[in-house]
């Protein structure tokens, strides 16, 4: 009975252990890649505005 108990409890902490240890490591590589990434250029767009002929209606169903 207390091996199986021992063995399950074993078990058990190298699972949660896995399971925190790969978010820790998750969250380190993430924070490294965001600092490491830079701010990106600026993406700016422009358009010639022109004269065009202006609608007086609209029509519409409802």
């Amino acid at each position: 009975m207390t091996k199986r108990m021992l063995i399950m409890l074993v078990v058990a902490a190298v699972v949660f252990g896995g399971i925190f240890g790969f978010q820790a490591f998750k969250s380190q590589m993430i924070k490294k890649y965001m600092s490491a990434r830079g701010v990106p250029p600026q993406t700016v767009s422009t358009i010639t505005a022109s004269e065009q002929a202006w609608q007086p209606q609209l029509e519409a169903v409802g």
